[in-house]
């Protein structure tokens, strides 16, 4: 007769297995991170946030004022273009090339998407893609994460967000955008995209 307990385990043993599998890469990978560890000839083009921010602390807001529930940045990487006023020359050259760094991912597009954060009674500026989501901050909140106090030209600043709502990467004006587009592919190159999937799912369903 089969011991019970012999099957019990074997199933314990293929959960453990699993969890091994998908998360023990991510976490070690932000151990070592945290702890300073770089594998030789190792670079990255944005400055590292560390530790990395739960976006959850921004409060965010959509164009009504309602709180921007942070589930949605679940799944996928977020590009978050922050300015400490209205969107003018500068804002506008770095969405540009935001938009061409979003291009150019093509097939892992779909996994990043771009939002671009003004100051609270800041108006949206016109002619936008329609798919481009504007969120807004406190206008102290916006200056201090664009680098700085409002000025006659605003200079803003480009936030990264991992698929676990982290903010994790900045990357100040002038835009890198070489720079931003390589970390970008090597990031995705090492994050999961099947976990990306799930949270996602699990995000819609709430």
């Amino acid at each position: 007769m089969t011991d019970p307990r012999a099957g019990m385990w074997r199933n314990r043993f293929k959960l453990i297995l699993l969890f091994l599998l998908f998360f023990a890469p991510a976490v070690l990978a932000w151990l070592l991170v945290l702890g300073g560890w770089r594998p030789a000839g190792a670079s990255h083009h944005g400055m590292l946030i560390q530790p990395p921010v739960p976006v959850a602390e921004l409060p965010l807001t959509s164009g009504t004022q309602a709180p921007v529930d942070v589930r949605t940045f679940d799944g996928r990487w977020s590009m978050l273009l922050i300015t400490a006023g209205p969107c003018e020359a500068s804002c506008e050259y770095a969405l540009d090339r935001l938009m061409r760094v979003h291009i150019a991912l093509n097939k892992d597009a779909d996994r990043v998407r771009l939002l671009l954060v003004l100051p609270q009674a800041v108006p949206t500026p016109p002619g936008l893609p329609d798919n481009l989501a504007v969120l807004q901050l406190p206008p102290a909140m916006a200056a201090e994460l664009a680098g700085g106090a409002a000025s006659a030209e605003i200079q803003p600043a480009v936030h990264l967000v991992d698929p676990y709502g982290f903010r994790m990467m900045q990357y100040p004006s002038p835009l890198d955008a070489q720079g931003l587009l390589k970390d970008l592919r090597r990031l995705l190159r090492l994050s999961n995209e099947e976990i990306e999937r799930l949270r996602r799912a699990e995000a819609s369903h709430g």
